[in-house]
């Protein structure tokens, strides 16, 4: 049997190790309250090599999953239909409290050229590409920090092929409304001119959707938003052709 040596361990991300720190900062104090044990006890166990600690260590351990935060997707990866720019450098999206969707955005006269009246319908329609009534006016949840990278097409395909090359896993790549505008406000350079796009997937009511921003004048960086509905039977047999603009679409990772 061939011997392949010792695994080379994965080193950890900064971001994995303050996870791994939010979830104890959280579950000692807890675990100590549910054993009645004071603070100076449990130093004290600590320096003794954690003698008399034991049902301690337990709680906690069994706690933890209350406490993990919920890990984000994969980091996206080059694969036969879109690849992820890292050259673009890191993007972080705020914490915003999802208040905010396309139809009811502060100062929207002001970063958007226009919006479609698709996202203004409440409550849904059956709708189709041609029909505007797709009711996309629904709040989000709250959000904390989101880092994002952008991903270009490599290959022509229709959206489905494209948006699952990048995670198979859909929910994984949603975004909420008011974290979409959040980009807009802090990245719009970083946003397609026309005739280039830039996809952002979204749920509504249940539904995929996706909000294309795309920048109205290099000069004044205005932006225009639109909305497809990317798993209509009009979308699916559409093919988005490479061409000299390829598609953008940001990603959660």
């Amino acid at each position: 049997m061939k011997n392949h040596g010792t695994p080379r361990k994965e080193e950890w991300t900064h971001q994995q190790v303050a996870q791994i720190q939010s979830v104890f900062v959280k579950a000692i104090p807890d675990a100590v309250e549910k054993t009645n044990l004071s603070p100076e006890s449990v130093i004290n166990a600590v320096k003794n090599n954690g003698q008399g600690i034991t049902n301690l260590v337990s709680i906690m351990l069994s706690d933890m999953v209350n406490y993990a935060p919920k890990l984000g997707p994969p980091n996206p990866k080059s694969n036969e239909y879109a690849k992820p720019l890292w050259k673009e450098g890191k993007m972080v999206i705020d914490g915003v409290d999802g208040s905010q969707t396309f139809a009811n955005m502060d100062h929207m006269d002001k970063l958007f050229a226009s919006v479609s009246p698709r996202f203004f319908f409440d409550p849904p329609h059956v709708g189709t590409l041609e029909d505007p009534e797709l009711g996309a006016n629904e709040p989000g949840k709250p959000t904390g920090e989101r880092p994002v990278i952008v991903c270009e097409q490599v290959k022509a395909g229709t959206i489905e092929q494209i948006l699952r090359s990048i995670n198979p896993n859909l929910d994984e790549l949603c975004f909420t409304q008011h974290q979409i505008i959040n980009f807009a406000k802090k990245y719009r350079h970083k946003l397609r001119p026309h005739p280039g796009f830039t996809y952002f997937l979204f749920k509504s009511h249940n539904r995929f959707l996706i909000a294309n921003l795309e920048q109205s004048d290099e000069n004044d960086l205005k932006i225009i938003a639109d909305l497809i509905v990317p798993f209509s039977e009009e979308s699916l047999s559409y093919v988005e052709e490479l061409g000299q603009a390829p598609l953008h679409i940001v990603c959660p990772y």
